[in-house]
């Protein structure tokens, strides 16, 4: 029983961690050039509050949180049974956040996301 409560606890660090992005408040100075964009400012400087290192602690939990179920998964403590139909919407999502990045003429934007919002490639597949 220690042994199942121990690694209960070590799955709860991640789920903290998301919890506490919303809590998240730094200043960042962001430089993007929008000189080909014609519906936003020539402006090339911009500052974000919150959403960039949101996004950074939401990235960061998921793949702790993937790396915890690998290595769980590698010592045998967990199975997983795979039932594609429970999941089927989240690989459809995937597939067109794939094809969304793929295509995309702004490749940066497309992966990080623009300055105050940042939910790009990145950060969806870690709401995943």
């Amino acid at each position: 029983m220690h042994k199942n409560i121990k690694r209960n606890l070590l799955y709860i660090v991640p789920v903290f961690l998301f919890l506490y992005s919303v809590l998240v408040l730094k200043i960042k100075k962001i430089t993007f050039d929008f000189s080909g964009l014609t519906w936003i400012s020539d402006n090339k400087t911009f500052f974000d509050l919150f959403s960039y290192y949101k996004a950074q602690v939401i990235i960061f939990s998921a793949i702790l949180a993937v790396g915890i179920l690998i290595y769980d998964y590698v010592k045998g403590d967990i199975k997983f049974k795979f039932d594609y139909k429970k999941y089927l919407v989240f690989f459809i999502f995937a597939f067109f956040l794939i094809l969304s990045f793929l295509f995309s003429d702004y490749k940066e934007i497309a992966m990080i996301g623009m300055f105050d919002r940042y939910e790009g490639f990145m950060v969806n597949i870690s709401y995943i």
